[in-house]
This record gives C-alpha cells, structure tokens and sequence, in this order.
C-alpha cells in the first residue's frame, strides 16, 4: 500500500509528458504543412532569359551559364559577338534600369567586339569589370590570372578606387596575377608570347586596329 502513491505519481508523470510530446507533434505537423502549401502555392520565379541573343544559329533560350567550344560564337546581332578561342563559360546578365548589358566570362578566352558604338555594355571577367567604349579586344579569365589586349577603341575599369584606361595603340595590354596589375603598350606581334596556348588560332585571326589600310587582312608572322 506505500508504494501506491508513488505509483500513481509515476503514471501521472508519464501521462503528462505522453499529452505534451503529442501536442507538440501536432503543432509540428501542422507548421510543416502550412509551410509545405505556401511553398507549392510560390513557385521560385524563373530567371529572365535574355532577349535578341544567338547561339548556333538559334535564339539564346536560357539564363543559365553558356558553355562555348572554341570557335563557337554568342552574339547580340549588330550590336556585340563573343567568339570562343578556347572553351568558355559565359553568364548574360539581365540588362539593369539604366539598360546597361552586362556580359560575364566565367573562364576561356575569347575575342569579344562591340559594333555599336551607342549599345552600353559591360564585360565582367573573374575579378574586373570592364566597360566598352567602341571595342574589339581578346579577354582571358580564370582563377589563376586575367589577360586582356586591346585592338580598337578604349575600356574603362576600376583598379582599387582609381578608375584605369586602355587605349588601343597605346596603353592597351592588361594582365592581373598574384593580386598584381600591370598595364603596358603590346604590339599585335608579341600576341603568341602573351597567349602561348593559343598560336594555332591566332595565325589565323584578324588583329590588325580598324584604322589601319589593311584592317581585314590576317596577321602573318606570328
């Protein structure tokens, strides 16, 4: 008979914690339900794709990164043609309120071209962004170091808080690496020296600035 009230104790105990686990079990379900039919009923919204782009002949119909062979091309017609000198990665960015396009080379190099002088286009590589001005330039992105050489026109970028220009003819080869910027004059013919990897393909490219007389002739001599 001593031992009932501690018995009972112990039964009015576990009852409690039995009704208690049980409660918040339900309240559980419930927030999980109630959150489970808020997400069906918000789809994410998909990403803009990209409006007027071509990419092997057929209209761009993804936001998501392109992957370009070398010698393929991505171009907004009339107005800017990346073409792949090694395999790339590219992102289009939607264009903000301003109507500035932005550009993203991920990795590769390619030879981009702005043909409209008017279209406001930035070009973002690994750690720069690079605004166009009237441009035709070779762009090389990767972890490891950025390489860019300019054959016409201007781009502006930012290094630290001073903003840089190249200018074709002059100032107009960059290179960033080990944190390191150096900006100087390179004639078209140390182009195999400043792009190793890509002397096959650049025997046969077009490097000449558009002011010169023979602007469509290949460069020989490499």
């Amino acid at each position: 008979m001593e031992n009932e009230p501690k018995g009972y104790l112990s039964k009015l105990l576990l009852w409690i914690k039995t009704k208690h686990v049980t409660l918040f079990a339900s309240a559980l379900a419930v927030a999980i339900a109630i959150y489970g039919a808020k997400a069906i009923g918000s789809p994410v919204k998909a990403k803009p794709i990209p409006e007027g782009w071509v990419f092997r002949g057929q209209s761009l119909a993804t936001a998501d990164n392109q992957i370009l062979p070398g010698g393929d091309i991505l171009q907004l017609p009339e107005k800017l043609t990346l073409k792949a000198l090694t395999d790339c990665a590219v992102r289009i960015a939607p264009k903000n309120k301003s109507g500035m396009q932005q550009v993203h080379l991920l990795y590769g190099t390619a030879l981009i071209t702005r043909h409209d002088g008017e279209f406001p286009v930035v070009i973002q590589s690994a750690t720069k962004a690079f605004r166009l001005t009237g441009t035709r330039f070779i762009l090389q992105s990767s972890a490891s170091q950025e390489k860019l050489f300019l054959i016409d026109g201007q781009i502006e970028f930012l290094s630290g808080k001073k903003t840089e220009t190249l200018t074709a003819g002059q100032a107009n080869m960059l290179l960033i690496q080990s944190g390191n910027t150096e900006i100087k004059k390179s004639p078209p013919a140390e182009l195999v020296k400043l792009f190793p990897d890509l002397a096959g393909v650049l025997k046969d490219l077009d490097v000449r600035p558009n002011s010169a007389k023979n602007s469509h002739a290949a460069l020989k001599g490499l």
